[in-house]
């Protein structure tokens, strides 16, 4: 019989495999994402949901033409934080801390930091912040 008391005997040390992947949810707060995901996540989804506030309020400026300027703000408040919550998950799979994201506040260096993240590899296989994500497209070749 074995002691139930006994601490446990599992290796540790390399918990994943070396190829093994997960599948990241587009609205997880953790995890990594890939260069290809981080750029639909943030900037096509964003724009296509701009687009579409956009046309609603052509549609409704006469109803709400005064209150339009706060109605803006409104929406653009999440979609600032889902743009940083994206670039947090990309800093993870690039294995640095999410407070990197901040980066995107300061002019002109936001611009280079954007490509940075926009072409920079992710690292190779686990890291501190989890699996890497898994690819869609198989592997890229750049």
């Amino acid at each position: 019989m074995s002691n139930i008391y006994a601490a446990p005997q599992a290796d540790m040390s390399n918990p994943a495999g070396p190829g093994d992947t997960y599948v990241p949810n587009m609205l997880q707060m953790t995890g990594r994402i890939g260069r290809v995901r981080y750029l639909v996540y943030c900037w096509l989804v964003p724009f296509v949901i701009l687009f579409l506030a956009g046309v609603a309020f052509v549609f409704l400026f006469r109803f709400i033409g005064p209150i339009m300027s706060f109605l803006s703000f409104v929406l653009w408040i999440p979609a600032v934080f889902a743009v940083f919550v994206v670039t947090r998950r990309r800093l993870h799979d690039l294995n640095l801390s999410g407070w990197y994201g901040l980066l995107q506040l300061v002019p002109l260096v936001n611009l280079v930091f954007g490509l940075w993240l926009v072409f920079a590899p992710g690292t190779e296989g686990a890291n501190e912040y989890g699996l890497p994500a898994r690819d869609v497209f198989g592997p890229m070749s750049w």
